[in-house]
């Protein structure tokens, strides 16, 4: 038995799956609230239209928006369950998300504070890094394809025009996106430029809309659209003077939305990055604003921005994730027993330092010991021996400081000893992995600084073939941390060196 729902017949089932209602129905196929009996949950099923399913390019693009989207596990991307195909339609089987669209939220002016605005961004930045991370760009960004749920958590949906490493999902000459949100690399079809800063344009769009509730290129027909959007002339960006950090708020739009895919933010990290920092700010002037002051900065933005700026701003949205970094461990509240750690903290410093001068002193007296002849082989070992022959990898460490480690320069990519016409160098490989995933700044040698080449950005998980052995200081980040993280691996000639390191177990400084 089937029903009827407006045009759309609702089936009874598909596959194991008990189909409860219509959700939506759009240009590729139907969207339905579904249920798994053994597994007792309930899905959100996306079967492709029937008569969209006769055209072999059509059907592929839909098959492969599960298989890129199906290998992503992160908590701002929708999880994909199931693929599956029934009388020839193929369906994809997903969690099933209770919350509304972006695009609805902004259609109806929800009372948001910017705030709020930018943490929402900020969540879509890390899922898109995760993603790029992963080779895969999602090309269709926009504020339809991104669900809020309790809590303002968005969720990336429908990567069904995704590009998954040099694979894109569509016919040569076809131009795919919405119109408003694509990049000028995307309008002009240059698929070999397109990567992950043309998702962060698109997602430049998708903030300044949510910001201004208007849209940064408009116009009547798609053509004028594109003609702004391929036009040299950047972006008009609303300039508030009475919005705190007006300026720090318009760089990150005009970097994000900039014509030129070299001058934007080269990650969807970098872009979360300068978001993080803007949110805290913002978060401090929250809190040290009285209520006039922000009625004011409401009334002077009028209708573009939010004027709900005096609401209660919520804390960090508390949500799984992948990393659990601290980042600010909470404050301790002043009082007697603060005062008597400090004080015991002192206090061993002060006898651990004088203990280790007792030690220093009583190691500098030349120790006696007898001679004794040394065999020709003893002493060939000894000059043989390297003075770092441990292969294990030694402990990793975070930096004291937010700068970088500053190491020797980069030496000549040729090795010296086939430079001078002797043997080269024995290689290795490296395949090198960060859990749950970092961006690697550098990989270099700690005997002379020599540094294998480089992909910029270059994410984790990293296989390097080819490299010179000795032991190596890399150097990574994660939009989580506020300072890069340091460690060392050793690479052993004609050995694979798999070395993982999770970062879930670093333990930052306390911050003053």
């Amino acid at each position: 038995m089937s029903e009827r729902e407006g045009e759309a017949v609702v089936p009874e089932r598909i596959g194991k799956y008990v189909i409860r209602r219509l959700l939506g129905q759009g240009g590729m196929g139907r969207v339905y609230h579904a249920y798994d009996p053994l597994i007792g949950r309930d899905v959100a099923i996306k079967v492709m239209l029937p008569e969209m399913a006769q055209n072999p390019d059509l059907k592929e693009r839909f098959i492969r928006e599960a298989q890129a989207a199906g290998h992503l596990r992160h908590p701002n991307i929708v999880t994909i369950h199931d693929l599956g195909e029934e009388a020839g339609v193929p369906y994809i089987v997903m969690e099933y998300l209770e919350g509304e669209d972006l695009d609805d939220l902004i259609r109806r002016r929800a009372p948001l504070s910017v705030l709020e605005k930018l943490d929402i961004i900020r969540q879509v930045c890390d899922a898109l890094g995760y993603a790029h991370a992963r080779g895969i760009v999602h090309r269709d960004i926009k504020p339809a394809n991104i669900r809020l749920l309790e809590g303002r958590v968005p969720k990336v949906m429908d990567f069904g025009i995704a590009k998954v490493g040099t694979t894109h999902l569509t016919q040569t000459g076809l131009t795919v996106g919405t119109p408003h949100y694509m990049a000028p690399e995307q309008i002009r079809g240059e698929r070999d430029r397109i990567d992950g800063r043309t998702d962060i344009f698109a997602l430049g769009a998708v903030l300044y809309e949510l910001l201004f509730y208007r849209r940064p290129f408009e116009g009547d027909h798609p053509l004028t659209v594109f003609y702004k959007i391929l036009s040299p002339e950047p972006a008009d960006i609303p300039d508030v003077p009475a919005l705190p950090y007006n300026p720090d708020i318009r760089s990150v739009l005009a970097r994000a939305l900039a014509k030129d895919p070299e001058e934007r933010y080269p990650s969807a990290y970098d872009m979360e990055q300068d978001l993080v920092a803007l949110i805290r700010r913002l978060g401090e002037w929250h809190d040290q604003t009285t209520q006039p002051v922000a009625s004011a900065v409401a009334a002077e933005t009028g209708g573009m921005i939010s004027g709900v700026e005096t609401a209660v701003v919520p804390g960090p949205t508390s949500t799984p994730s992948e990393v659990s970094i601290v980042l600010e461990p909470a404050g301790r509240t002043p009082g007697r027993q603060a005062w008597l750690r400090w004080v015991l903290l002192l206090g061993s410093l002060l006898g651990l330092g004088l203990g280790t001068g007792i030690v220093y002193q009583v190691l500098r007296e030349p120790a006696v010991v007898p001679a004794r002849e040394s065999t020709p082989q003893a002493t060939e070992s000894a000059k043989t021996t390297p003075a770092t022959t441990s292969p294990v990898p030694a402990s990793p460490s975070v930096d004291a400081h937010p700068t970088p480690v500053v190491l020797p320069p980069a030496a000549d990519p040729t090795p010296p000893a086939q430079a001078a016409g002797e043997t080269p160098e024995p290689l290795g490989t490296l395949d090198l992995n960060v859990l749950p995933w970092a961006e690697v700044l550098s990989i270099r040698r700690v005997s002379d600084g020599w540094s294998p080449p480089l992909p910029k950005p270059s994410y984790t998980p990293l296989r390097m073939p080819e490299v010179r052995t000795g032991v190596y200081e890399v150097q990574v980040r994660h939009p989580r941390l506020d300072r890069p993280v340091t460690f060392r691996v050793a690479v052993e000639a004609g050995k694979i060196q798999k070395f993982t390191y999770d970062l879930q177990g670093v333990v930052l400084p306390e911050v003053p």
